[in-house]
């Protein structure tokens, strides 16, 4: 039986510009899951400016970081095989040291049209507790500092919604 992918394609591409394919039509060693998590509007906060009579304006609308969770599984058909899966994820995405552009989180939309967003990976790998011997339930979780989407394809900086 074939899956129906609801979100049919994700990567992340690492600083050094590897792109890890985490999830994509035809992969079958991982996918991602339903249940995204900060792919929505972005939060943002108010500065506001009162007066000595009492008046308050807004003089500010800041766009906060965002931090964004896939649900993810492998399947491999051994366990020998399921964990060479997630060693190949961890060490594709874990980056350290310090730098000012870590990498991108690429993915579709469910009207196909295709966005990224400038991020790192976080967590997510370091809590996996073997349950299934051949697959593996996990999660994978992005920060972003600024919190924008962006067409990959565009070679202006256009700003768009995440879901």
């Amino acid at each position: 039986m074939l899956r129906d992918n609801l979100y049919p394609y994700v990567s992340y591409t690492t600083a050094e510009g590897n792109e890890i394919i985490l999830s994509a039509e035809g992969y079958k060693d991982s996918w991602e899951c339903y249940g995204r998590e900060g792919f929505g509007g972005l939060k943002l906060k108010q500065v506001t400016k009162q007066y000595s009579d009492g008046a308050t304006d807004t003089v500010a609308m800041i766009p906060e970081p965002r931090t964004m969770v896939l649900q993810m599984v492998a399947v491999g058909g051994s366990t020998a095989r399921r964990d060479e899966i997630l060693r190949n994820i961890i060490s594709g995405l874990v980056q350290i040291g310090s730098r000012t552009n870590w990498g991108k989180l690429k993915f579709q939309r469910s009207d196909g049209k295709m966005l990224a967003i400038d991020c790192v990976y976080t967590a997510g790998l370091d809590e996996i507790v073997s349950m299934y011997p051949e697959h593996q339930q996990f999660t994978l979780e992005f920060f972003s500092g600024d919190g924008y989407f962006y067409d990959p394809n565009n070679t202006s900086d256009t700003i768009v919604t995440g879901i």
